[in-house]
């Protein structure tokens, strides 16, 4: 069930005030009623106001617990409504004391149904009046009073009815208004952040390239500094470019951290090629690890000058492939040998597998997986 709304509060709290006063002016033309009028028709009239008591005392409760007014609600108050309004009529009690209630209803009709509904339970009404006087019931109204009580009705049920409408209507607008104005909010939000990551970034990539040119200068006669130099540049920008478009992965900027160091650590070149975003958590960086215990492998073994690494992300699972043109090796001959058998004992742990294609002369290609974790 949906939340109620200010505008929802506030016509329960009107439809149950005009209920109070409806009842209250009832028991006022009782009283009077009964001091006046003939005693033979006082148990009528006191049992009127009984049916519209219960029947106050119930939809008072109703309103209370701030239950809907569904149709079951005022089917029943419907009926006790009517009952109130014709069977004094028909009793021959006197008249002027009984329209109060029934009108009420008509309320709360429109306050439920909007117009709509609001017309058509006038329309009973003024269908109750009319079995009235066309039974020509002793205390029934004359042709005069049913027009006049008819269109009473139709006027309280298109006044209701359309004040809820156009109250509803504009606590709507208010609402989209709200909404509007939050996303706005949580929009501009969200473009200052970026703002400020990217003005980081770029401070970020103001020292690292200031500082990459002043090791450059330092070491131009070091072919192989400057080479190294170069390509952990290339890394960082790749890593950056990545952040600002959004498309950056955790464990691919692991994996080119790890390449970086076991290319200055074996001076081996290793090329990191990432597709689909990867956060590292507990799986994820069991999987970097164990390709980082691959390519220092590759760097020890291998005899390749470069070795290629891809990491593949798909909704199913996380890939790891490292690839080298070295001397390759018989994998049936050494299936625990070149630390094969600590890095399947490391994805084993997460529910990952490894595969090894390598022949003598003809490389090697390590490939890697684990099952993604959904959250």
């Amino acid at each position: 069930m949906n939340p109620e709304t200010n505008v929802d509060g506030a016509l329960r709290r009107a439809a149950l005030l005009f209920r109070l006063l409806a009842v209250a002016w009832m028991a006022v033309m009782v009283a009077i009623t009964v001091f006046t009028d003939d005693s033979a028709r006082l148990p009528v009239v006191l049992g009127a106001m009984a049916v519209a008591a219960l029947g106050a005392a119930w939809s008072v409760r109703h309103l209370l617990s701030e239950r809907p007014l569904d149709m079951r609600f005022l089917v029943v108050d419907g009926v006790v409504a009517m009952a109130v309004a014709i069977s004094p009529q028909l009793a021959g009690a006197a008249e002027g004391f009984y329209g109060g209630y029934p009108m009420s209803w008509v309320v709360m009709v429109a306050l439920a149904r909007n117009v709509g509904g609001g017309l058509g339970a006038a329309a009973i009404f003024s269908a109750t009046q009319l079995v009235a006087l066309v039974m020509r019931a002793p205390s029934g109204p004359s042709p005069s009073e049913w027009i006049s009580l008819s269109v009473m009705a139709g006027i309280v049920a298109l006044v209701v009815g359309l004040g809820v409408e156009f109250l509803r209507s504009a606590e709507a607008r208010r609402t989209r208004a709200e909404e509007q104005l939050e996303e706005e909010r949580r929009r501009h939000a969200v473009q200052q952040a970026r703002l400020a990551e990217r003005m980081a970034m770029a401070d970020d990539l103001h020292d690292s390239l200031l500082q990459t040119v002043r090791v450059l200068g330092q070491s131009a006669n070091d072919a192989d500094r400057v080479r190294a130099l170069a390509r952990r540049q290339e890394r960082e920008l790749q890593d950056l470019i990545e952040r600002m478009d959004g498309t950056g992965s955790e464990a691919a900027t692991a994996l080119r951290r790890d390449a970086a160091d076991i290319e200055d650590l074996h001076g081996v070149e290793v090329d990191v090629v990432a597709t689909g975003r990867v956060e590292l958590d507990d799986a994820t960086g069991e999987l970097v690890r164990a390709a980082r215990e691959a390519i220092v492998n590759a760097a020890r073994h291998s005899g390749a000058s470069r070795i290629d690494v891809t990491l593949e992300a798909n909704s199913a699972s996380v890939t790891v492939v490292i690839r080298d043109r070295g001397r390759g090796f018989d994998p049936g001959a050494v299936t625990k040998g070149h630390g094969l058998g600590s890095i399947e004992e490391r994805l084993a742990r997460v529910g990952g597998w490894m595969t090894v294609h390598s022949s003598a002369g003809e490389g090697t290609e390590v490939e890697m997986s684990i099952p993604r974790v959904r959250g």
